[in-house]
């Protein structure tokens, strides 16, 4: 159908753990488009900002989805992803390296917005009066320093 899109890897798709099936589908059209096919599509490609800044630098992202043939075809980066999937460690460099995306750690994080909300406000100078210690982090920088204060209660707080 013609439809510019980013490739991303949900698209791409496969039969009973046979990577030689991998094909990409259009989000436009939901058409099958094959591996031989990326030649036209790369052909007719165009850059297109996402962030558009004045003044910034621009910057690219592109996964190894858009490899021209005959270099990574998408039924290798499908046999890679099936190997990959059996290890945290191996799914980790195959989405850092193949795909060109950060990986994120799963596990329990804090609900920030909570936390934020928690927080206290002091006057500069002051120490709040229950129970605390105080510590302090400098990070030097080229410029100046980044001082932060901090006062722990009893259990933490």
């Amino acid at each position: 159908c013609n439809y510019y899109q980013v490739l991303k890897w949900p698209q791409i798709k496969w039969e009973n753990n046979d990577s030689r099936t991998a094909h990409y589908v259009c989000t436009e059209c939901s058409g099958k488009i094959e591996n031989h096919q990326k030649t036209e599509m790369l052909e007719r490609g165009e850059w297109r900002p996402t962030n558009r800044v004045k003044g910034e630098k621009k910057g690219f992202h592109l996964s190894s989805l858009y490899s021209p043939v005959g270099w990574y075809s998408w039924t290798q980066a499908v046999e890679d992803f099936l190997h990959a999937k059996e290890s945290e460690q191996l799914l980790k460099v195959w989405i850092n390296t193949t795909l060109g995306e950060t990986w994120v750690d799963k596990g329990e994080v804090p609900d920030w917005k909570q936390l934020f909300n928690r927080r206290e406000f002091f006057p500069v100078g002051t120490v709040p009066r229950r129970e605390v210690v105080l510590t302090a982090g400098v990070d030097v920088q080229k410029d100046r320093l980044e001082v932060e204060v901090v006062a722990w209660g009893k259990r933490r707080e």
